[in-house]
């Protein structure tokens, strides 16, 4: 199906009033892929007005050097995701790099973090730095209701 001249010119509402895209960053477990899918998919429509410009590993090119692109991907958004499981939790990479790197921009007010929870977990993580950004207790509220829908 051919778009008219019109369709095809049109800007993204967000683009053509000059509004700069906020970037987003995801940081998730592998193991996550799916669910980080899904949240892709409910955030198209902001991306397809132009409102954020959003990264994740999986946008790596075959044979690029993956650590140092996720490392300088780390230093430029205005938003970090950070999807918690207990995969996220058990990784590493994730907690140990990427969300310690996200914690201290947090801290340093150069980004936002916001933990989603993705599936369940015990009680044992919420005394953890992971919880302070998520902000009020209404906020946390809503990150339990993700996780358990």
């Amino acid at each position: 199906m051919r778009r008219s001249r019109r369709a095809r010119a049109a800007k993204p509402a967000s683009r053509a009033r000059g509004k700069k895209a906020i970037k987003v960053f995801y940081s998730y477990s592998h193991r996550d892929a799916a669910l980080r899918r899904k949240l892709d998919t409910h955030m198209s429509l902001m991306r397809r007005h132009g409102d954020i410009d959003d990264w994740y590993d999986a946008k790596i090119l075959p044979g690029t050097e993956w650590n140092e692109v996720i490392a300088r991907k780390l230093e430029s958004p205005d938003i970090i995701l950070l999807l918690i499981s207990p995969d996220f939790v058990n990784s590493d990479f994730c907690w140990g790099k990427e969300m310690a790197r996200a914690l201290q921009k947090h801290q340093e007010g150069t980004a936002a973090v916001i933990p989603i929870m993705l599936r369940p977990m015990d009680d044992s993580w919420e005394n953890d730095d992971v919880r302070q950004p998520a902000g009020s207790p209404e906020q946390r509220e809503a990150s339990h209701q993700v996780a358990e829908s």
